[in-house]
């Protein structure tokens, strides 16, 4: 048996080890990869991986202190004192001055540690400090806006007791420690003294060392107390996962294959996916990712830079061509998802992997290393990230003893994002995704943007994910699919009362941004480009902003709660709240709404309300304007639910149409889009000719106006008119102080259909007489009236009801007393008076207001009487000066209408 055993395991280690070669070709520049995906899955006698050590279970507790996170409208954000020169320097002072005034801390206890500019935001990451050492669990975030501060986190600390600030303990102490409390080595990382916030209100100073153990998957920041060298906690940098997500452009191997030229993008990776900046590599090494098979120094390739290497599910993972497969297929996966994350803000200066920056920010030597068939392990997948400037390192093992998972697309990508999560929360630190809520979000993060980069067109489908790896089509390795049928997928934000496990904490966050996605495809439609061109305005590309955006915005250690308010505030900082109301209803529809309630600790309380759109009352007058004016109008208020989709081009000169689509009236933006006869005649705005985009069967042009209101029209109605002579004739009409352009675009393209077209059915153009448009103006007009009819009525219930209350009847509004004498006021007869209310309309009468006051000088004081009820119905009520009232008791009867008296000035009695 023994000797059975040896032989198995050097054929299925060893051999293919001996027999896999590498061969170092000429380079050429016509790249070609195979994703070596295979049509069958045909399974036989699959043989188990060996059986290996795993790595000890040690668990250190590490101290997350409270986090506070604030999100600020543009009115109410905080000023920052921002200095004239915008060079490193200046912003670091204005950043660090305004966290010492904002938390009121001493000077000197905060440090500046990074921060980078992407699209007119820029985003900066302090720490806590004591005597210049800083702390690594009490760190602040802020995002600056135009001058503003629009979002601020922070988790620092007041301390009861600080250790003194001069170790007592060597480093080589402190690292043997680290090793043996880790079972791992150190890896000659520098290390660093700082801070440690404990749970019971005091810092430590600690040695901040790492410790690796490469076989066992450990790769750990240890925190050694300076003054005892007991270890006291651990950050792990090594993400694991138990499930796969979805695949680029395909599930996974059982997909297909297809062979990709010329994959990369060149604004991403500019020296292409060969070269990293000091050599140019004909295998499979780069500037972005190193993929290799365990222990194997060479890596793979063929003649040409073409990687055609077919994976045969027939054949053992072990097989020499399978492991070339493997490996040119995560080099392919990770290099891809390098560059399209890129393009939306995942770049050097935000802390991304790459072996070389190219003075563009950041630090270099931090490629992802990528081991396939790993040996290490079996039925998993982890991927470590250490801080800014050390390489990420990512493991894929077998599943089964026979399924390879590099060759299941959705988990490269999954294992990628978690770098993406870690490098952007907390400035690149990888420290700011490490309590039990935050790590499920990690998770939550990296399913969703596998969801994203699987996605194929207009309609999001449900997702199920680890069906290759599982061999599991029901619902792969989760409890249930992606989807916004919550009977299909039932979570809410409330099952945090029952789910710990961050995996499972996971699948509630990708769920809820799997709404928010198919919510703004619904919306905005679908860009089969979006991972070259993150330009557009289509949903799945305002996704992904989002996405990158809001993980920037939010503070270390976030909780559910404020990675929502990032992706809002996200919203509010690059699309100018655009997608507020759809972000709210999406996050409701889970039980994320703005009366959600819950932190980091139960209870979890659904929401399900979201805000409603703010219609104040410039926002009605602009609906009023535009329904007088006529102008085409699919107006959609997202928040109150109100559509009106017509046609409307009465009012304006024959010639003349207006086209308008996508109109949210809570941010004032406007879509415009135009067509004639399938040809671009271009479109203008603010006098300044802009390029089209192409967009189902119709040119779009989006823009957004810092100004109030601003309208443009093209002119479309001629028969006769050619988009050449539209083109030339220069008719374009421009409201808002606005002036015609000097031309419009001559056309270049015609716009292809797509499956979106039956969105924009509604657009016309006027030839003659336009039936919808007549149709159009009728439910127009109907709208207004109804409008002003709601607002007549409304008006007027109102006003009868104040009538009552504080008017009365001009001839019988006061009830002489005849038991009384008169009182003189300035030397004329006057008599005691009771006022009732307007019920007493049948009481005596005794003369009219005019009477009276034709008896009372400018310079009379006011009367005030009262009476409340018929048992006391005169109580006197004095004015500062003499004041007139009755000094003895009513014994006559009221009226039988007056149930009470009450108090009115004798100056606004009389009509």
């Amino acid at each position: 048996m023994l000797s059975i055993r040896i032989f198995l395991f050097l054929l299925l280690w060893i051999f293919p080890l001996a027999t896999s070669g590498a061969y170092f070709m000429d380079q050429d520049e016509d790249l070609t990869y195979d994703e070596d995906f295979e049509d069958e899955n045909y399974f036989e006698d699959a043989i188990p991986l060996p059986s290996l050590a795993q790595a000890p279970q040690v668990e250190l507790d590490y101290f997350h202190p409270e986090v506070q996170y604030i999100t600020y409208e543009d009115q109410d954000a905080p000023v920052i004192q921002m200095y004239p020169s915008l060079q490193e320097d200046s912003i670091r002072t204005s950043v660090v001055n305004f966290v010492q005034e904002y938390l009121s801390v001493e000077h000197g206890q905060v440090v500046y540690q990074s921060g980078y500019s992407a699209d007119d935001v820029h985003y900066a990451y302090v720490a806590q400090a004591k005597n210049g050492i800083p702390f690594i669990n009490a760190v602040a975030n802020l995002a600056i806006y135009d001058g503003r501060v629009v979002s601020f986190g922070s988790s620092f600390v007041k301390p009861d007791l600080y250790a003194p600030s001069n170790p007592a303990v060597s480093i080589n102490d402190a690292i043997r420690n680290a090793e043996e409390a880790l079972h791992g080595t150190y890896n000659q990382h520098p290390v660093t003294v700082n801070y440690l916030a404990r749970p019971d209100n005091s810092a430590a100073l600690v040695y901040t060392i790492q410790i690796e153990n490469e076989p066992l998957s450990i790769w750990k920041e240890a925190h050694v107390d300076a003054h005892s060298g007991a270890v006291l906690s651990a950050i792990d940098f090594v993400d694991e996962s138990s499930y796969r997500a979805v695949p680029i452009d395909r599930q996974s191997i059982l997909d297909g294959t297809r062979r990709i030229r010329n994959p990369q993008n060149y604004r991403a990776s500019r020296l292409g996916w060969h070269n990293d900046g000091e050599f140019r590599r004909s295998r499979t090494q780069g500037n972005n990712v190193l993929a290799h098979r365990y222990n194997r120094t060479t890596r793979q390739s063929s003649r040409g830079l073409r990687f055609h290497y077919k994976y045969d599910t027939r054949r053992r993972p072990s097989h020499r061509t399978n492991i070339r497969a493997s490996t040119t297929n995560a080099f392919y996966v990770m290099n891809a998802v390098h560059d399209f994350t890129y393009l939306y803000g995942f770049t050097e200066k935000a802390f991304n992997f790459q072996h070389t920056n190219f003075g563009l920010g950041g630090k270099d030597n931090d490629s992802v290393t990528v081991s396939v068939q790993d040996p290490t392990r079996v039925n998993n997948a982890n991927f470590a990230t250490p801080p800014d400037g050390q390489s990420g390192r990512a493991k894929f093992f077998i599943y089964d003893g026979w399924r390879d998972s590099a060759m299941d697309n959705s988990l490269l990508v999954h294992e990628y994002t978690h770098g993406i999560t870690n490098r952007m929360t907390g400035g690149g630190t990888a420290r700011c995704l490490k309590d039990p809520q935050s790590k499920g979000l990690g998770e939550g993060w990296s399913d969703a943007m596998a969801d994203w980069t699987e996605q194929r067109g207009p309609t999001i489908k449900d997702l199920i994910q680890g069906v290759y790896v599982k061999n599991n089509f029901e619902r792969g390795i989760r409890h249930y699919p992606y989807s916004v049928d919550k009977k299909i997928n039932p979570l809410l934000f409330s099952h945090l009362n029952k789910l710990s496990e961050v995996h499972a904490v996971g699948e509630i966050w990708a769920n809820v941004l799997h709404q928010v996605h198919t919510s703004l495809v619904q919306r905005h439609g679908f860009s089969s480009s979006a991972r070259s061109n993150p330009n557009t305005q289509h949903g799945n590309v305002v996704f992904l902003h989002l996405f990158i955006d809001a993980l920037a915005l939010q503070p270390c250690n976030p909780n559910f709660m404020q990675a929502r308010d990032a992706w809002l505030k996200a919203d509010q900082n690059r699309y100018r709240g655009r997608h507020k109301c759809l972000l709210w209803k999406a996050f409701a529809f889970r039980g994320m709404g703005v009366d959600a309630k819950g932190a980091k600790t139960p209870p979890y309380v659904d929401g399900f309300k979201f805000l409603p759109g703010a219609l104040d009352i410039m926002g009605i007058a602009l609906v009023l304007w535009l329904l007088v004016y006529t102008i085409h109008l699919p107006l959609a208020v997202q928040c109150l639910k109100l559509s009106i989709n017509a046609t409307v081009s009465l009012g304006l000169p024959a010639n003349l149409t207006w086209i308008r689509d996508d109109f949210d009236l809570p941010s004032l933006v406007f879509d415009l889009r135009f067509m004639q006869e399938g040809q671009d005649v271009g479109l203008a705005s603010a006098g300044v000719v802009m390029e089209p985009e192409q967009v189902s069967g119709t040119v779009a042009v989006r823009f957004q106006e810092k100004g109030l209101y601003t309208l443009v029209a093209v002119v479309t109605n001629s028969d006769s008119d050619t988009p050449e002579q539209i083109a030339e004739s220069n008719r374009v009409a421009v409201l808002s102080g606005f002036t015609p352009t000097p031309s419009i675009p001559r056309p270049t393209t015609t716009p292809t259909s797509t499956a979106t077209e039956s969105s924009n059915s509604n657009i016309k153009h006027s030839n003659g007489i336009n039936l919808g448009a007549i149709v159009g103006g009728v439910i127009g007009g109907l709208v207004l009236l109804a409008m002003l009819g709601v607002m007549f009525m409304v008006i007027r219930r109102r006003s009868q009801a104040l009538r009552r209350r504080v008017t009365f009847h001009r001839d019988r509004m006061f009830t002489p007393n005849p038991d009384q004498k008169a009182t003189y006021v300035n030397g004329s007869p006057m008599p005691h008076l009771m006022i009732v209310s307007a019920s007493a309309t049948e009481a005596a009468s005794h003369g009219s207001s005019e009477d009276l006051e034709s008896n009372l000088s400018p310079k009379t004081p006011l009367m005030t009487e009262t009476q409340d009820s018929r048992s006391s119905r005169t109580s006197t009520s004095t004015r500062p000066a003499t004041s007139y009232h009755d000094e003895s008791a009513h014994s006559g009867p009221l009226h039988p209408k007056t149930e009470r008296l009450t108090t009115y000035h004798l100056q606004t009695a009389h009509k």
